[in-house]
């Protein structure tokens, strides 16, 4: 996706987090029937293939930059630290 390449997986929970109907095609597991008629779909309709790569590099560039990564980690962090803080003053320490 982040090579603005449109994809066709299986509906696994990694995959269905990042894959939307507008960003690429999921099949069910195990469905190869399924699987051949996504790709010949998506080899038949050009425009089909074109919108959701487009969309799928820009969810790929919204949800996992560098800039996003590295803001959620350092609220994951303030979050734990704020906690620790409050659970320090409610024993009665000193911060």
């Amino acid at each position: 996706m982040a090579a603005a390449t449109a994809v066709v997986a299986t509906k696994t929970e990694g995959a269905g987090e990042t894959i939307t109907n507008e960003t690429g095609l999921l099949v069910p597991i195990g469905d190869v029937e399924g699987l051949a008629e996504a790709v010949i779909d998506l080899l038949d309709d050009e425009n089909k293939r074109l919108r959701l790569a487009t969309s799928g590099r820009e969810r790929i560039r919204e949800r996992f930059s560098l800039e996003r990564m590295v803001e959620e980690t350092e609220s994951i962090y303030q979050e734990v630290l704020n906690d620790s803080l409050h659970h320090e003053q409610a024993k009665g320490g000193s911060s």
